[in-house]
């Protein structure tokens, strides 16, 4: 909760760092990218074959977000590296999941593949709900937020600031 003037900001902590990610990650790809923390022992993680293709398709996007995956094989590839937000994360698992929610994006909001990427990546990575933050760490999310394009919905349209009036709480009781 934020205090103000006219009451109080309940945040959905987990929307905000979607948002916060979904932003960074737009700009990552239009811009230069992000570097890569390079892994000390390369992972080999295999696909179906369908969503092999779409990683291919996808390989210059990947880059750009901090992954260095190099083919191997014919639905392989060997993840040399992750990008530092993703670094303590099962490569296999995250991609998997990016990817399948990637298709859900395509199908259902009809959005191009820059953005449905973004979301699908920003959606699996995001801080999970109910995790305690710091004091700092709540501050650094507020702060990004409000530095954001569009801090009051995820980029899939769902509410990420709730404000309370001054006699919420006083009517609760």
């Amino acid at each position: 909760m934020v205090k103000t003037e006219n009451g109080e900001l309940l945040i959905h902590q987990s929307r905000a760092h979607e948002r916060i990610l979904f932003e960074r990650f737009i700009s990552f790809m239009d811009k230069e990218g992000t570097p890569s923390q390079q892994s000390l022992f390369p992972q080999q993680v295999n696909f179906k074959k369908a969503d092999a293709e779409l990683i291919r398709d996808l390989q210059p996007d990947l880059k750009k977000l901090g992954f260095e995956l190099s083919s191997f094989g014919s639905n392989g590839f060997v993840v040399q590296g992750m990008p530092d937000y993703a670094a303590h994360r099962d490569p296999r698992e995250l991609l998997e999941g990016t990817i399948e929610n990637y298709k859900n994006n395509l199908q259902e909001l009809k959005t191009d593949k820059k953005e449905a990427f973004a979301r699908s990546l920003a959606k699996k990575t995001a801080i999970s709900r109910g995790k305690k933050l710091t004091h700092e760490e709540t501050e650094v999310l507020l702060h990004e937020l409000f530095l954001c394009e569009n801090p009051n919905t995820t980029p899939t349209g769902l509410s990420i600031i709730k404000p309370l009036d001054v006699n919420f709480f006083e009517k609760l009781l």
